[in-house]
């Protein structure tokens, strides 16, 4: 029989799993987002595939706009 703290601490590890769980799901559903499997301290490192026509449009900023591509994008989004 589980004591009352051990009681706990199973649920709050498991809060944390069903919530690492969910994480990785939302960003798999968004397109053009990929996540693994978050584990250990919650972390996740979701990959961002952006469209050939923003690249493009980020390049083209980069060169008029002087701003790096990398800002362009983010300030896009």
């Amino acid at each position: 029989m589980f004591s009352t703290q051990q009681q706990e601490k199973s649920a709050v590890l498991s809060s944390f799993k069903e919530r690492a769980r969910l994480v990785a799901e939302t960003f798999n559903a968004m397109e053009g987002i990929s996540c693994n499997e978050v584990m250990g301290a919650m972390y996740a490192f979701p990959r961002i595939q952006l469209p050939r026509r923003a690249i493009v449009e980020a390049k083209v900023a980069e060169g008029t706009l002087n701003i790096h591509n990398n800002k362009f994008v983010c300030l896009e989004m």
